[in-house]
């Protein structure tokens, strides 16, 4: 299970949360005014930002579970080598 990175009692970020909001804060903050210098509507940079995020989220979660998969994978099929190789 996950690490939680809210305090549990007031629902607030711990410590952890409050370094990564800090840190994703450092990334973000270029992109939104290069691309405001630019023209674009910061509301709309955003949203693009948001869904980035949303899309790189989706994929470690996938990653992790296809990763687990493959290990399962692997340990069945080597199950069934020792049970193949001993029937032999």
């Amino acid at each position: 299970m996950a690490e939680p990175l809210f305090n549990e009692k007031y629902n607030t970020y711990n410590e952890i949360a409050i370094g990564l909001d800090s840190e994703a804060t450092k990334v973000i903050r270029p992109l939104l005014e290069k691309y405001s210098e630019l023209g674009y509507s910061p509301r709309e940079i955003a949203y693009v930002i948001e869904r980035a995020v949303s899309a790189v989220e989706c994929e470690h979660i996938l990653r992790k579970s296809i990763d687990r998969s493959r290990k399962e994978r692997k340990a069945e099929n080597e199950f069934i080598n020792e049970r193949t190789t001993k029937e032999e």
